[in-house]
């Protein structure tokens, strides 16, 4: 079976019947990221409509929702995501600066290259929209994974806590 690629916005408006079981896989995917207590159905939905108006969450799956294999065994799989936020600038000739968040892999298909396969279609999209730069912040630990994707350490990043 071969791994596909959608925007999530698009996936659950063509699986709309499913939104259940696709918030299901991808909030278990989320978890192997941050910390993803549970959420409504509706606020799932309109969260993803919301990022979806200034870029976009791509996902790569397995299988398709509501099918099951001959086993009786869910059959889909969301296996990898990655999200790409375009910020308005009025510098830089109002060209938008793109951020990457949340690129995750389903644990049992790491050391495969999905993450740089997620982080380049993410990348296209951000160059397609007239970026003039995108930046992504990780944990030093695995900055090597964005540096194979051609990404460079720039800076340090500072954070205020609520």
């Amino acid at each position: 079976m071969s791994i596909q690629y959608s925007f999530l916005k698009d996936f659950i408006e063509k699986y709309c019947d499913f939104i259940g079981e696709i918030q299901e896989k991808y909030m278990e995917l989320l978890a192997n990221l941050s910390d993803s207590p549970e959420i409504s159905e509706r606020l799932f939905v309109q969260n993803i409509l919301d990022i979806s108006e200034r870029g976009c969450i791509l996902i790569g799956y397995l299988g398709n929702p509501g099918v099951s294999c001959i086993s009786g065994d869910d059959d889909f799989e969301i296996i990898s995501t990655g999200t790409l936020f375009l910020e308005i600038k009025l510098s830089h000739g109002g060209r938008p600066v793109g951020h990457i968040e949340d690129i995750i892999v389903h644990p049992k298909y790491r050391g495969k290259g999905l993450s740089c396969i997620i982080m380049e279609k993410l990348l296209s999209i951000s160059k397609d929209r007239n970026c003039y730069k995108t930046i992504l912040q990780c944990k030093p630990e695995i900055s090597t994974i964005y540096e194979k994707c051609g990404f460079q350490k720039n800076g340090i990043e500072m954070v205020y806590r609520f």
